[in-house]
């Protein structure tokens, strides 16, 4: 996803995430970027509520004003 994000927007966009239910991520590991596999959340976590919803992907916007 923030591949696709920074070719369309390029330094305009900054992405993070900050929870995940289950799957895998990329990352820089100690040597190179590498892709890591997760286990499933927890029952009675966020994570578990927002997986609940039957949604795969949940997007917040949050816009910051670089001019003031």
């Amino acid at each position: 996803m923030g591949d696709y994000l920074k070719k369309e927007f390029g330094d305009r966009c900054k992405t993070f995430g900050f929870t995940i239910y289950k799957g895998t991520f990329s990352a820089n590991g100690k040597q190179e970027i590498g892709t890591y596999a997760l286990q499933e959340a927890p029952k009675n976590s966020l994570e578990y509520l927002l997986n609940s919803f039957g949604k795969n992907l949940l997007f917040f916007p949050y816009f910051v004003d670089t001019k003031i």
